[in-house]
């Protein structure tokens, strides 16, 4: 029998039901998910022949029971592991295997008639995790081959406990050199000095061979453990290393090719933490200083990070100390900085490129990752990935690929120590999760672009209804194993044959209906809304469903996002528009022009409610996020305005009354007023009666270089951040602000930056759920999209070259992002590929065309073949369905807000006619009478005569103290908008009415 390969994707809704009885099931933790890809009950390797693997199984070479699996590093599709040689019969201590599911799913070909035993699948089945692996790993390869592990040979690598591969290819391996410790020992187990050897992964060749002295490391009763290496440059590079035994760290210095090591009472274990629990079993390990790693490259490498693993605590000293010390030195308290205690023990560390420091949690039997630039202690910022009592007993060490996947090894270690290894079991495995970084040797700023890998991604937002992609993360780029050589065949959970079962992945996303998140690492250019004038500043409304773009020529034009055409074009004002903000219900749209004039603007007629003349020019204004009758204006060098519709006004007190350069927001809920001043002053006022609640300043002094320009707030959450004339973007939470008091020392929970360009930001915005933070670069079309709650620079977007950014928003709800540039509005988007299956199980997707059989009586009138069904089927066809009323979304509304019953969510549009007659003008709609001026269509023609006339909007001349009337608005002097070429674009005045709004794709 031949199956193609498109038969069998095509199967993949019977076979995901059929690979639920037949695998273990996994608990998959809400924020992670993890794959096991190679599992061992003993560990095997690849001999020359099968005379020479009995040989070494005669002679005691090779004991299987005794070799174990500790350290693992990732180069492109190689896993190199460690095999410490603790014990007799351990043939080499350092192998590989070679990783490449890639090749695998393309060698598949045809299937015959034998079944199909050793899988390789991640797929999401109710809620939990199905992952299946064969429980008889690869064969293990010698590396850098069988002679550079010979034992007794001190040229070659005698015991291996781990390794490290630096950004330029090299493998540092470290070399205890002294065998057998858990054995009974000889005089010639210590024969061979411990050294550090220097590989190159490509060649396999020797680099470097460094002996380390017996006055820095001992011969006799060193431990040398793990490894961490820092280089600035190919040569500039040091290595630090734990000892274990010794209690100490060593350190190496490549361009001098000299070592020494430090101590400190810390790198000793913790005798009331000897005890780990490990399902409900008690084991004894009094080991000194264990794991270690470092901070990333783009902090310089400037601290370490260890921890005994007879201890709970994690510590870290600065590098500069170990740089600057000399052999034997004894550490001072005050340099080595106690980082927490943890809620269990751990084995191996490991640092990513964003700071977030990844560690095994042995107590249970999980992994946890720490921010380490949260200046909170380990345990109040430990944060469990994934935890399973069955594939992650003991994690060990930690590796990185450059695809943003991270890989660890377990090995339940705590059964070596006693001979308590089950081998019928799976002891040994090596696993993997995606957390869509690289290690901390890469600058996350210059990092290349991770290799793509299909993911359906948890949402982000909490009241998104729960569909399957709250059940974890999938990779599906981990495609299918097949192994012809195991005869054993797959069985059902009854133990029956399964003769046909065939798993497979499929090649493309389920996409959820519901789904309004993504991965923003895969966000890229979508498309162009292409506005009838040059855009210069954009507002989505509260649910995200039009976008207010303000143009140069004083007109908004309103887009209705969910078709992506124009909706309305309000003639505003006759000078660019600066400032555009939504009222609450979407009804009203606030505009602030540069003639220094601010609009109230009706969404639905395109009539000007109000209009009010400021003697200075307005940089922003914001309507108030409950009370519509209420906004905020922040006047040019003048202190922030709260003003009423009615035309009266409050101003927002200043903290000094010379300082004029003021930036203000409300707060989420418009209960406070934020601003802050060009000397770094944040002060937060009560809206109801103008005292003041709360300040503090975001740097230490006052200073022009700590000036505010800008404040933000999260749609979500109590957050809100601040950017800086120092190019440093602040987050605060917001309830410790209003907590701290008057002159409070507030530190912010993140600090954001581009460490490499300095980068100076434009604008800056929340993401819908408040979970991440887009800026704007002040001098390139670029923007910069960091997780809030780890730091993280998860993705950089780069707009036209020689383009200068002039706004950016970010959609509600949605992973989009609108950005502004030339007067152009840019959308930045998830491609995303539709499966209808999604939405019709049973709909099939076809390679080619088939004849369709029509059945005989499919187009009858009365079908004479259909069953006759039982009564009551009357009385649901005369149920009622609403097709005009909208239930409230939950998604779209926080938690303490009220049901909106008055709210504007599309605008109705006209359908376009080519050719309509002249002095023709549709009547005005009785009930809901709107300006037929401003319909889609006819809004466009130039010579169109309104059957309605413009309402007179009501004025108000709004009297500031010493404003500065001889001011000019920033946005006049902008260059690249002001010298624009108009007819570049489209030409002034209202387009032609026969020509139709449209997106560019």
């Amino acid at each position: 029998m031949s199956i193609s390969r498109g038969f069998v994707l095509a199967r993949l809704t019977v076979i995901v039901l059929s690979l639920y009885f037949v695998c273990p099931t996994h608990s998959v933790n809400p924020l992670a998910s993890y794959n096991v890809i190679y599992g061992w009950k003993k560990l095997d390797f690849k001999f020359s022949s099968d005379q020479t693997r009995n040989r070494l199984l005669a002679n005691g070479e090779f004991i299987p029971e005794n070799n174990v699996i500790t350290g693992i590093k990732v180069k492109d599709r190689r896993i190199f592991l460690t095999v410490p040689r603790w014990r007799n019969g351990v043939p080499a201590s350092l192998v590989y295997v070679d990783f490449d599911l890639d090749a695998t799913v393309g060698a598949i070909g045809e299937i015959k008639g034998t079944p199909i035993s050793t899988i390789l699948i991640s797929l999401v089945v109710t809620n939990t995790l199905i992952s299946c692996y064969s429980s008889e790993g690869p064969l293990l390869n010698p590396y850098p081959s069988w002679e550079m592990n010979q034992l007794g040979n001190c040229n070659a690598l005698q015991y291996v406990q781990s390794m490290e591969i630096d950004q330029f290819g090299r493998m540092w391996v470290v070399d205890v050199g002294r065998v057998h410790i858990f054995s009974n020992r000889t005089n010639k187990d210590d024969k061979c000095p411990p050294k550090l050897v220097l590989l190159d992964t490509s060649s396999g060749d020797v680099i470097r061979k460094y002996e380390f002295p017996k006055d820095v490391v001992s011969p006799t009763t060193n431990f040398l453990n793990d490894i961490v290496v820092a280089c600035i440059s190919k040569e500039n590079c040091y290595a630090y290393i734990t000892d274990a035994l010794d209690s100490k760290i060593v350190v190496y210095n490549y361009v001098e090719n000299r070592s020494w090591f430090v101590h400190h009472s810390s790198m000793v274990a913790n005798q009331d933490a000897v005890k780990i629990n490990i399902l409900d079993e008690d084991y004894q390990f009094s080991v000194n200083v264990d794991g270690v790693a470092l901070s990333p490259i783009d902090s310089n490498f400037n601290r370490l990070y260890f921890c005994p693993l007879s201890s709970a605590n994690l510590f870290s000293v600065s590098t500069s100390i170990l740089r600057t010390a000399v052999n034997g030195d004894n550490l001072s308290d005050s340099a080595v900085r106690n980082e927490g205690l943890r809620t269990t023990q751990s084995d191996g560390l490991s640092m990513d490129y964003t700071g977030l420091l990844f560690a095994g949690l042995l107590g249970k039997n999980g992994v946890a990752y720490y921010n380490t630039s949260s200046n909170e202690k380990a345990t109040d910022k430990e944060v469990l990935l994934v935890q399973n009592d069955v594939d992650l007993q003991w994690p060990d060490t930690f590796g990185f690929d450059n695809s943003g996947y991270l890989y660890f090894t377990t090995n339940r270690l705590q059964r070596f120590k006693g001979d308590k290894y089950d081998f019928a079991e799976t002891n040994f495995r090596v696993v993997r999760m995606y957390t869509g970084a690289k290690s901390y040797m890469y600058s996350a700023s210059e990092s290349k672009k991770l290799e793509e890998s299909v993911v359906i991604p948890k949402t982000l937002y909490d009241a998104t209804p729960k569909t399957n992609q709250d059940m974890g993360s999938v990779d599906l780029n981990d495609k299918i194993k097949y192994d012809h050589n195991t005869k054993e065949q797959g069985k059902t959970k009854n133990g029956d044959k399964n003769e046909d079962l065939f798993v497979v992945a499929n090649s493309s996303l389920i996409l959820d209906p519901y789904m309004l998140s993504a991965l923003f690492f895969v966000l890229e250019y979508d498309n162009v809304l292409d506005c009838v004038s040059l855009a210069v500043t954009a507002a989505f409304n509260k649910h995200g469903t039009l976008l207010a773009v303000g143009c140069n020529d004083g007109r908004v034009v309103v887009w209705d996002f969910m078709t992506r055409g124009i909706a309305k074009v309000i003639t505003a004002h006759a000078h660019p528009v600066a400032s555009v903000s939504w009222s609450r219900n979407g009804k009203k749209v606030l505009t602030a022009c540069t003639d220094n004039t601010v609009c109230i603007l009706d969404v639905l007629t395109g009539d000007c409610d109000s209009r009010y003349q400021f003697p200075s020019p307005v940089l922003k204004v914001q309507y108030h996020p409950r009370d519509s009758k209420q906004f905020l204006v922040c006047p040019l060098r003048h202190a922030a305005l709260l003003v009423d519709v009615s035309g009266s006004h409050k101003t927002v007190p200043l903290d000094d009354e010379e300082d004029l350069n003021i930036a203000a927001s409300f707060d989420r809920r418009g209960k406070y007023i934020f601003s802050g001043n060009a000397k770094g002053k944040v002060l937060v006022h009560s809206v109801k009666d103008m005292t003041l609640v709360a300040s503090f300043r975001i740097g230490q002094v006052a200073s022009s270089s700590t000036a505010v320009k800008t404040i933000e707030f999260s749609r979500r959450g109590e957050w809100f951040l601040i950017n800086s004339a120092d190019r440093i973007i602040r987050v605060y939470d917001v309830p410790e602000v209003l907590n701290c008091g008057k002159e409070g020392d507030v530190e912010p929970i993140q600090k954001l930056q581009d460490l490499v360009n300095k980068t100076m930001w434009k604008k800056c915005c929340f993401s819908g759920d408040g979970e991440y933070i887009c800026a704007g670069s002040a001098r390139q079309h670029a923007l910069y999209i960091w997780e809030k709650s780890v730091g993280n620079l998860v993705k950089i977007l780069h707009g036209t070259k020689g383009e200068l950014l002039l706004d950016v928003v970010w959609h509600p709800m949605r992973p989009i992002i609108a950005s502004i540039s030339s007067g152009v509005v840019s959308i930045w988007a998830q491609n995303q590929v539709e499966n209808w299956s999604a939405f019709a199980p049973d709909f099939k997707e076809l390679d080619e065309n088939v004849e369709y059989e029509e059945r005989e009586s499919e187009f009858d009138l009365e079908d004479e073949d259909k069953i006759i069904e039982a009564q009551g089927t009357a009385a649901d066809d005369e149920i009622e369905v609403d097709v005009v009323g909208v239930n409230p979304i939950p998604a779209f509304c926080s938690s303490d807000e009220e049901d909106e019953k008055d709210t504007l969510l599309f605008l109705p549009i006209a359908p376009d006619i080519e050719d309509a007659e002249d002095q023709w003008a549709p009547p005005p709609d009785p009930i809901n009478p709107i300006d037929d001026s401003h319909r889609r269509h006819s809004d466009h023609k130039e010579n169109h005569p309104s059957s309605t006339k413009k309402k007179k909007p009501r004025t108000y001349n709004m009297t500031l103290e010493n404003a500065p009337s001889d001011e000019i608005h920033p946005l006049l002097s902008n260059k690249p908008i002001k010298d624009k070429p108009i007819s570049s674009k489209k030409p002034v005045g209202r387009p032609d009415g026969k020509k139709k709004d449209r997106v560019k794709f």
